[in-house]
């Protein structure tokens, strides 16, 4: 990674992140810097941890790949708080499992305090993949109606 990446890179990364046409090599490669940052600079985590995050709930609408890499960088800064999307995303089959695999996650999350059992791998249900879309869209929709007023 450039020397030059730093706190102050943080809102062009943001845009490229944020940009679904934007190609997905550099889409991964912005998540990997925003990891950097954060861990060299930790009064940028919070910020970081809450983008790379947001990103991950649309996982339905980004690559695979890109999906992997968020997780990536989320269990490098130990977001626990992104377990759901994570669980989601790959319950769903939208992670790149040749980048990494649930067990993978699994072992990141268990080496971290709090985490007292690993959780089952959720098995989809019946429809219960169309529901929690129908759902990730919804939310998504009413955030963007929110930015708009």
């Amino acid at each position: 990674m450039p020397a030059s990446i730093g706190p102050e890179s943080l809102p062009a990364a943001l845009v490229v992140l944020r940009d679904e046409l934007a190609d997905v090599a550099q889409r991964q490669s912005v998540v990997q810097e925003m990891t950097e940052v954060a861990l060299s600079a930790p009064q940028t985590r919070g910020t970081v941890a809450d983008a790379l995050t947001a990103a991950l709930e649309a996982y339905d609408e980004n690559p695979p790949a890109l999906n992997a890499e968020l997780i990536r960088g989320l269990m490098r800064l130990r977001v626990d708080a992104a377990h759901r999307a994570i669980e989601d995303a790959f319950a769903l089959g939208r992670v790149d499992e040749r980048v990494i695999t649930f067990e993978q996650v699994l072992a990141g999350f268990a080496l971290m305090p709090g985490l007292v059992a690993e959780p089952e791998r959720p098995a989809p249900k019946a429809n219960s993949a169309d529901k929690l879309k129908a759902k990730r869209k919804a939310s998504r929709q009413a955030r963007k109606q929110q930015r708009r007023e």
